[in-house]
């Protein structure tokens, strides 16, 4: 049974509005490479400081949704959101130091924030949608990231060439900050747990779920196909002499937002194994696309198909694996299942970071392919061993 409640109530208003000043913070990851470079680091440095950044997500992925489960969302949101807003003015301070031991620690530290900020919010966006409108409400929380990068990373990156990198990090702190004081607005309503000790078994009980494993595999292909351009198209774009390529994430957000404002009840509708074999087809398109790109336009062209692949996958799997959770263990479900993100965003910097380092910048984007190639295979294989759709019906 689908509800027809109206998704716009004031606590998605408030969630709209601190996420989308986050993502401003959080999307100018792809202005790092830039940061990393001036910091005198090359592209196997590049790699490994994005990749810890997903690394201390995944870490901290099991004790953030068991802390969801007995303590609520607000008080792990907030927590999450100064490890992710802060560290940027730490950078600040230590700018032309070089690659020190404090700015790895201060990327871990905003890697666990992430992962916090995104579990917490997600896990919102589930727990608040409508009966059988889990996908449609979890797209439209998440336009609020998509919003952001219509001019998020292109208004850093042009801060950062042409202000400095000190202008950049006090200006992503403010988005955190912004964030932060609106997430203190946000009312959670809840059923107090039967206990306040952390409990670990929500996260067993989560693996053992069927139909969790081809989850965890699209999770961590998706995020090979997002984390690739988003890693890398600095350096790439340096290296072809393309200014400007922070359009590929304006463009990423035009077709993003088309397809969750006009299509985000597909998943609900016809089922995430359905929507998402064209999803990773369209993001397997844009990566060809940036792998041969010699000019703005081309990027620009490549981040359209990007924002279409990604409205259509992210949301789809995010939903399922919400779905198929027991319901008093949804934080931990959506820790796991955004920690596989992670995963794929950790493969993604670190292999494809020693690619560029031994066979330079071109070959990162082909190799990249194999994120939406392995999705595919998998799609395929389970709909040939279970053509029934797998049922979006709220878990029991």
């Amino acid at each position: 049974m689908r509800s027809n409640q109206s998704l716009l109530t004031p606590t998605f208003i408030l969630a709209f509005a601190a996420n989308f000043f986050a993502a401003l913070n959080f999307t100018s990851n792809a202005i790092y490479p830039l940061y990393v470079t001036h910091e005198g680091g090359g592209a196997e440095s590049i790699g490994l400081f994005m990749g810890l950044f997903s690394l201390a997500a995944i870490l901290g992925r099991p004790i953030v949704g068991i802390l969801i489960d007995r303590w609520g969302i607000r008080p792990v949101w907030l927590f999450g959101m100064l490890c992710l807003g802060l560290p940027s003015i730490g950078y600040y301070f230590i700018l032309g130091d070089g690659l020190t031991p404090v700015t790895w620690i201060l990327r871990a530290i905003q890697g666990f924030g992430f992962g916090a900020h995104f579990t917490a919010f997600f896990t919102l966006g589930g727990v608040t949608a409508p009966l059988g409108r889990q996908s449609e409400n979890i797209s439209k929380y998440g336009l609020s990231g998509i919003v952001a990068s219509f001019f998020g990373p292109f208004m850093c990156e042009q801060i950062f060439r042409n202000a400095g990198p000190e202008e950049f990090f006090l200006t992503i702190t403010g988005f955190g900050i912004i964030a932060f004081i609106l997430i203190l607005f946000i009312k959670e309503d809840r059923t107090p747990p039967s206990s306040k000790v952390p409990d670990p078994s929500g996260l067993i009980k989560t693996f053992r779920v069927p139909g969790m494993r081809l989850t965890f595999v699209l999770a961590i292909c998706m995020a090979v196909c997002f984390a690739t351009p988003s890693y890398f198209i600095a350096p790439v774009a340096t290296e072809r002499g393309i200014q400007g390529f922070g359009l590929y994430f304006t463009a990423f957000a035009i077709t993003g937002t088309l397809v969750r404002v006009f299509f985000s009840h597909w998943g609900d509708k016809y089922g995430p194994r359905r929507i998402l074999i064209p999803g990773f087809f369209i993001y397997a398109i844009a990566l060809l696309t940036l792998a041969f790109s010699s000019s703005l336009i081309w990027i620009f062209l490549a981040g359209l198909f990007a924002g279409l692949g990604h409205g259509v996958s992210f949301p789809a799997v995010t939903a399922l694996g919400f779905k198929l959770a027991p319901k008093e263990y949804r934080g931990s479900a959506m820790a796991v299942v955004t920690g596989m993100m992670d995963t794929g965003s950790a493969l993604a910097a670190f292999s494809l970071g020693k690619v560029a380092g031994v066979w330079g910048y071109d070959a990162v984007f082909p190799v990249g392919l194999l994120g939406p190639v392995i999705a595919i295979l998998f799609l395929l294989g389970s709909i040939r061993r279970n053509p029934i759709v797998i049922k979006d019906s709220e878990p029991s």
